[in-house]
């Protein structure tokens, strides 16, 4: 479980697996939480689960892409965009 977005106070998103999600919903009403739901998202985009879809775009590339940065193609996924 992570921090995924702090939206104003009293209100905080977290990022995890599906089942971690759900025991902290169940622990954070036992505390008290006025309300504690599971978001519809496709992934936990802003969390550690995310860095290996992020590392497999770090190896070479089978066809090559062009960059706005540089206007080259390129088979590497610039490091900065």
């Amino acid at each position: 479980m992570v921090p995924a977005n702090y939206n104003c106070p009293g209100q905080l998103v977290i990022s995890g697996s599906i089942k971690g999600i759900d025991v902290a919903c169940e622990r954070l009403k036992a505390a008290g939480a006025k309300r504690a739901l599971v978001l519809p998202v496709g992934g936990a985009f802003h969390s550690p689960l995310m860095l290996p879809a992020k590392k497999s775009w770090l190896l070479p590339l089978k066809l090559p892409i062009l960059t706005n940065p540089t206007a080259r193609f390129t088979r590497m996924f610039p490091e900065k965009l």
